[in-house]
């Protein structure tokens, strides 16, 4: 309680000053306040760049194959992924072969090579249980190649999350 009252000759005064106990209470609390606020604005902003920098990892497209429009959507579909499912979406975007990484059992991921015409998509297992094992199957042999065939891989590959979004929201 050194902070509220005066202190005899030769000593340090307190750190919050005021005339009474009541306003040096007050500027106290509003001190308190402020390095209140400011702990939080820290929280908020480290919160906002690391969801930013994940989402922005989760699309690679070492080529520079997407557009900045494009490359949004995508991290928009992470995002709704991530807040929707609790599932992590990784989209690899390649000139050569995708090969598929070792995954969690949260993680959906959709790997395309447009030079090559593949696309490889593999779910978490509760979500292949839930929306059945030939589900990824008809992704990759009838709902993409139709796309790739007429050079709009682009839009088949929002098809094919659209698709999936679809079959995890309405179970198939």
């Amino acid at each position: 309680m050194g902070l509220f009252f005066h202190f005899g000759r030769g000593q340090r005064p307190p750190l919050v000053r005021g005339s009474t106990f009541g306003e040096r209470f007050l500027r106290f609390m509003l001190l308190v306040l402020v390095f209140a606020v400011s702990g939080y604005g820290f929280y908020w902003n480290n919160t906002r760049v690391i969801e930013t920098m994940s989402a922005r990892s989760s699309v690679y497209d070492p080529a520079k194959l997407l557009g900045g429009d494009e490359r949004d959507a995508l991290l928009d579909f992470v995002k709704l992924f991530k807040d929707e499912f609790g599932m992590t979406l990784r989209i690899v975007v390649s000139e050569e072969a995708v090969a598929l990484p070792e995954l969690d059992s949260k993680t959906v991921f959709v790997g395309v090579a447009p030079a090559t015409g593949q696309i490889l998509v593999e779910l978490p297992p509760l979500a292949v249980k839930a929306l059945g094992p030939d589900f990824v199957t008809r992704l990759q042999s009838e709902t993409f190649p139709p796309y790739y065939e007429k050079g709009e891989w682009k839009q088949g590959l929002v098809v094919v999350l659209k698709t999936v979004w679809q079959g995890l929201i309405g179970g198939a």
